[in-house]
């Protein structure tokens, strides 16, 4: 799992924005809107916005009384220069248009993917076998 620094990927999600079936005509083509997302890596000018949306998601599955994750320990997860955690990956949707115009690099984060990548060793028939898989630690979009 490795995306550099300067590299987005774009994802196209297609709105149906029609009338209601009641209210078209015959002959009315449906039309769809395309909304792009772009995944980036994290950049530790989206930490503030990632802890916002740890203190939402917390409130809104948990409760008032829940507390988020610790501020600190977020921080030395998601650093990209951390020293530890080397195997979590934190990336990052932003709005972005079709048009190719906008890379996304301004836009304000609307997203957080937080990945776990794991290495273990599974028994296959007695065998050991290595297999690696990504888990989702934390997920978050508003």
């Amino acid at each position: 799992l490795a995306l550099t620094h300067t590299e987005t990927t774009r994802i196209s999600v297609l709105e149906d924005t029609h009338a209601p079936k009641e209210q078209q005509k015959p002959h009315q083509k449906q039309k769809k809107r395309r909304n792009m997302f772009q995944i980036r890596e994290f950049r530790v000018s989206d930490f503030e916005q990632l802890l916002q949306h740890d203190r939402e998601m917390t409130r809104d599955l948990l409760g008032d009384k829940a507390t988020p994750y610790d501020d600190n320990w977020l921080r030395d997860l998601t650093d990209p220069n951390r020293k530890k955690y080397s195997s979590y990956h934190t990336l990052v949707a932003v709005n972005g248009d079709d048009s190719g115009e906008n890379n996304g690099d301004q836009n304000e984060p609307i997203g957080f993917a937080i990945l776990h990548l794991r290495k273990r060793a599974l028994p296959v028939k007695r065998k050991r076998i290595r297999k690696s898989f990504v888990e989702i630690f934390f997920l978050s979009v508003a």
